[in-house]
């Protein structure tokens, strides 16, 4: 009876809570339990039979409370409380969903998770890197988990957002890197992504490609060198390091190692399509020409390249490997010897193969030229007669010397160079590359700076001053 006598109250507080009924009013029970009859009986009771009688009246009347709550709240009750339920339960998922996205976005601090798609050994010391924006694995979600299903939609906006700054970062006609992230050690590392060229035919839409060194000593590179395919790398950027203005007509590049890969963002925003060279007249804008002189420790680096100061044998005196210089070495000893009278034997046979560097160019198929070589010969394709470009290897002793710079400084005032217009000179690689071409950069209050100008760049200026600029990327 206690039980039975709870519910009608407990009932009326829930769905009070739940949604308000206008119509459940205290006048509203006082009509019901008027109607109630116990048979006209005007007699005169004692006051234990009236006690025993309101005791009944009171348990007939939370009787009528209880039906006239359970049958109104079958009639409308259903759809409020659906409704009141559904509110509810949007509010408490929104405001969760919400919170779960900005703690993901507050670790994630602008980064963009990646996967690698392709990693291709393109010399003995290096690899280029094909990463794709993982956003796409968030297309399929499923909604048996609706809260995970919207934090992954709002995953996937910021991800597509961040992706479309990427692509949109080729048309600006600057220079620009993204940041790696080592998970482990939490370290950061700016590498500078090539250009769009799909030369080798593996490059998709929206892929960004790498070339990295693998340096033993190197905490990000052996990092990313040793991931499989399919691992994930986050990156951030773009960084925008260097913008040309639009009255540069020459351009002389000094890249050492992966320095190439700027240059080939120089390249792209000099000659190709940005928003820059779409308001240039194009008959100007054919006039433009880029020098890049590339130094690189290994030919594997720049395998089947060729000077195009002397397109058929480029450069051979200072291309000479070590087997040339003792077979010269041999032949000087011989005519010595028979000059002075004494018997030679017969001269040993050659035993090693000339190298490539120094073969015709004509001998050289394309399955031989390594990826950046043909990168670069696709853009003199692209570009004919705007773009040319000299190797440099220290392992067959030839490098950018100060005859070297000052050459190719001269060029800019050739009788062929744009009258008009300015020039540059764009100096990228390791440290040290920078420091002995234009002198190291300074650091003030915790920033990279150009620094003083210096080096061999320096010497070749004051020599024969011209009105360029010079830039340390």
């Amino acid at each position: 009876m206690a039980l039975f006598r709870a519910v009608p109250t407990v009932a009326r507080c829930s769905l009070r809570v739940l949604f308000p009924f206008n119509t459940l009013t205290n006048a509203s029970f006082t009509k019901c339990t008027r109607q109630a009859n116990f048979g006209g009986d005007k007699r005169r009771i004692s006051h234990g039979e009236k006690s025993r009688l309101e005791q009944q009246l009171k348990e007939r009347d939370d009787s009528k409370r209880a039906s006239f709550l359970l049958q109104t709240f079958l009639q409308r009750g259903p759809n409020v409380l659906r409704r009141k339920l559904i509110l509810l339960l949007a509010g408490v998922f929104v405001g969760a969903s919400l919170v779960q996205f900005a703690d993901n976005e507050k670790k994630r601090a602008g980064f963009l998770p990646c996967r690698l798609v392709a990693k291709e050994p393109v010399s003995t010391t290096g690899s280029i890197f094909y990463l794709e924006p993982n956003h796409r694995d968030y297309e399929h979600w499923q909604l048996h988990a609706l809260f995970n299903g919207i934090v992954y939609y709002l995953d996937y906006a910021y991800k597509a957002e961040e992706t479309d700054k990427l692509r949109k970062a080729w048309k600006t006609g600057a220079v620009w890197n993204v940041e790696f992230r080592q998970p482990q050690l939490q370290i950061l590392r700016p590498y500078t992504p090539l250009p769009p060229s799909d030369v080798d035919g593996k490059e998709r839409k929206g892929c960004l490609k790498f070339f990295i060194r693998n340096e033993p000593k190197g905490e990000m590179s052996s990092y990313l060198h040793s991931l499989a395919k399919n691992a994930e790398v986050s990156v951030r950027g773009p960084n925008y390091d260097f913008r040309s203005g639009p009255d540069v007509r020459q351009i002389v590049y000094f890249a050492g190692g992966t320095g190439i890969a700027p240059a080939l963002q120089v390249a792209h925003a000099l000659l190709g399509d940005t928003k820059t060279n779409r308001t240039v007249d194009p008959a100007q804008l054919a006039t433009r020409k880029l020098h890049i002189l590339w130094a690189s420790r290994k030919r594997s680096d720049c395998q089947g390249g060729f000077n195009d100061t002397s397109p058929r044998l480029p450069n051979v005196r200072q291309s000479e490997s070590k087997s040339q210089f003792r077979l010269k070495a041999n032949l000087l000893t011989s005519i010595s010897n028979l000059w002075i009278g004494k018997e030679q034997p017969r001269p040993p046979p050659i035993l090693q193969p000339v190298p490539p560097s120094i073969l015709a160019e004509d001998k050289v198929t394309p399955h031989d030229k390594s990826f950046l070589v043909r990168e670069l010969e696709a853009l003199k394709e692209k570009y004919p007669n705007q773009v040319a470009v000299e190797y440099f290897v220290d392992e067959e002793n030839t490098w950018i010397d100060q005859d070297t710079v000052s050459k190719a400084l001269a060029r800019l005032q050739a009788a062929d160079a744009p009258t008009d217009g300015q020039s540059e000179v764009l100096v990228s690689g390791p440290p040290g590359f920078i420091s002995n071409l234009a002198g190291p950069k300074e650091m003030q209050h915790g920033i990279e700076e150009q620094g003083a100008l210096g080096g061999l760049i320096s010497t070749a200026l004051s020599k024969a001053p011209q009105d360029v600029k010079v830039w340390k990327l």
